[in-house]
């Protein structure tokens, strides 16, 4: 339990961790296979249950605000739901990440981006566009890094 607390709390911190203060490229792909299936699921638990916050929260303000929430079409829901949720059990998504990560060209890309990479693989989904600008977003990022560092 006390490992478990320990690796909880480094991994919190590694979730709020803003890359854009690293000056090196995180290799998140070393970190995914390092924490193993116990630091995986843990991150995809947060990932589904902050994501699921934020939703509600949303969603309350919009039909708290001046009982604006009866005008908004119920497409604006659908689509916040389609575009957040994961769909799929988080073994399904920790096994297509995994997979995703074995490939070094995609060991860069952030957790946030293979969560739903590896969601639209599962639902049949083309994912090579998204992995591409995955992959740019990782090198925009360590370019603006280079850059601060220059300072």
């Amino acid at each position: 339990m006390k490992q478990l607390t320990i690796m909880l709390f480094f991994l919190g911190f590694a979730i709020t961790s803003n890359p854009v203060f690293s000056a090196d490229m995180q290799d998140y792909g070393k970190i995914w296979t390092a924490w193993g299936k116990e630091g995986q699921t843990t991150y995809i638990w947060g990932f589904i249950d902050g994501g699921g916050h934020a939703m509600i929260t949303v969603m309350n303000e919009i039909t708290a605000s001046d009982n604006r929430g009866d005008k908004v079409p119920k497409t604006f829901y659908e689509n916040i739901r389609v575009k957040t949720a994961t769909l799929y059990d988080e073994n399904k998504i920790i096994d297509v990440i995994t997979n995703l990560y074995k490939d070094p060209a995609n060991s860069y890309i952030w957790f946030k981006y293979m969560v739903y990479i590896a969601r639209d693989s599962l639902s049949g989904k083309d994912v090579s566009k998204a992995i591409l600008e995955a992959r740019k977003a990782a090198i925009a990022n360590y370019e603006l890094n280079k850059k601060m560092e220059g300072k």
